[in-house]
């Protein structure tokens, strides 16, 4: 848009024909680019940061989740995938004989990796239900994004440890960097 056409421009001009109404959008198109280079630029570094911003939210980031799986053919894999790791979790789990709130309040479970809000609002939800609360105060807990770690700290939890990257494979690098950090014998 602002090398080419303006050498067509020239071109064009040089013919002495009236250009046809598309060729002249195109090319003022081309003018409106050359001339404000520096202000899209500024404009787009600006939308990206606020849109990166807003996703750091709450809000921001149901909204991604939301969309995210109602974007044709990405979002039916989006879903499936999040699904798949839901299921291979629990079948784990359910497999092994394990109750989630009996291992917690048994202190069998050393560490508890939170990748989002809603993961902390089913643990409370399950145990109300249940009329138990969490004992959690023996569990090291990761949390992965600011989302998570303010749903978590809205149950007066501190996240022991939270990753540099916002990756799954982050936060459990970052579990393994705590648990190796701490020495042996000391209760985590």
């Amino acid at each position: 848009m602002t090398f080419v056409i303006p050498k067509f421009e020239t071109l064009l001009k040089s013919s002495g024909q009236e250009l046809p109404g598309p060729t002249q959008a195109v090319i003022q198109i081309s003018h409106f680019f050359q001339y404000n280079f520096l202000f899209i630029i500024g404009g787009l570094a600006g939308g990206v940061y606020l849109i990166r911003r807003f996703l750091k939210t709450e809000e921001g980031r149901k909204f991604f989740d939301y969309y995210s799986v109602k974007v044709p053919i990405f979002g039916g894999i989006i879903l499936k995938v999040a699904v798949a790791r839901f299921a291979r979790t629990m079948q784990t789990l359910l497999s092994s004989g394990i109750n989630l709130l009996d291992a917690l309040d048994k202190c069998s479970v050393d560490a508890l990796l939170i990748t989002s809000q809603v993961q902390v609002e089913n643990l409370f939800s399950v145990a109300r239900d249940h009329g138990r609360t969490p004992r959690l105060s023996r569990v090291a807990i990761g949390v992965q994004g600011p989302v998570a770690e303010a749903a978590v700290m809205r149950y007066g939890l501190q996240p022991a440890f939270k990753p540099a990257h916002g990756h799954m494979g982050a936060l459990v690098l970052a579990a393994a960097e705590y648990f190796a950090s701490i020495p042996e014998g000391a209760p985590s």
